[in-house]
């Protein structure tokens, strides 16, 4: 039965994240359960991976325009947009003056900067979030936080999986049993976040980070866009409602 304003983050997360039906313990929702996972704030490393190439960072003294070697995001041949932020493990800059720090600092960096719950949309989307606060544009909201691995194309489940590739390498974020609020957002052929990867820290380790393309109003509900290869690796019919829908058969 669903636990009407049940924390899914279990306290992790310094803002709860609240389970709530559409419509507050309607007769729909109450006979859903949200499905099982193991509630993480940030992303795992696979051991297998092995060691990640050192984080130059920079010397400028203070970031903001494109000669900063850290400010920067580009294409590259990715998967994602990249981007590199300033980091006190790398970066003299990095301190309130910099513009490229991103939120937070040490463990808190790039964690949860918005107020978001749950909720049961309807029988065709299943869960989705929504924001109770107002999100400004270009705004950090969160993490796509999973279990990073090297990119398995033989992966039974892969409706929680996001591909990226960075610095010719093929990884895999997979949400299926681990993972956090993000792993509840669903599609929109008109999507209000755009998937970045960031790279922060001593090591050039890639994190799947989700940013607003536009202001969003609190009670909006979030929304991403999944790719052209999910949906053909799937063939499912899309029900965003977006007037510009391309997956809908």
């Amino acid at each position: 039965m669903l636990c009407h304003n049940k924390d899914i983050s279990n306290g992790a997360e310094a803002k709860a994240v609240r389970v709530v039906s559409a419509n507050d313990f309607s007769e729909e929702a109450t006979m859903q359960s949200v499905p099982p996972f193991i509630y993480i704030k940030t992303t795992q490393i696979d051991p297998s991976l092995g060691e990640f190439e050192n984080n130059e960072g920079c010397n400028c003294e203070q970031c903001g325009d494109s000669t900063c070697p850290c400010f920067q995001s580009g294409a590259d041949g990715n998967s994602f947009n990249y981007m590199k932020f300033c980091d006190p493990s790398t970066c003299p800059c990095s301190s309130k003056h910099c513009v490229n720090h991103g939120t937070g600092s040490g463990e808190n960096k790039f964690r949860l900067n918005a107020v978001l719950e749950v909720f049961f949309v309807n029988t065709q989307k299943q869960w989705g979030v929504r924001t109770k606060n107002r999100i400004g544009k270009n705004v950090y909201v969160c993490e796509y936080a999973g279990n990073l691995t090297n990119d398995n194309n033989d992966a039974q489940e892969d409706s929680y999986i996001f591909r990226l590739d960075y610095k010719k390498r093929a990884f895999m974020i997979n949400a299926g049993s681990s993972g956090n609020v993000a792993r509840f957002i669903n599609h929109s052929c008109n999507p209000n976040l755009a998937a970045v990867v960031g790279i922060y820290g001593p090591r050039e380790i890639p994190r799947l980070l989700l940013f607003s393309l536009r202001a969003i109003v609190a009670g909006e509900e979030l929304s991403i866009s999944y790719g052209d290869e999910w949906w053909k690796a799937k063939g499912l019919d899309c029900f965003c409602g977006a007037a510009n829908c391309r997956y809908l058969r």
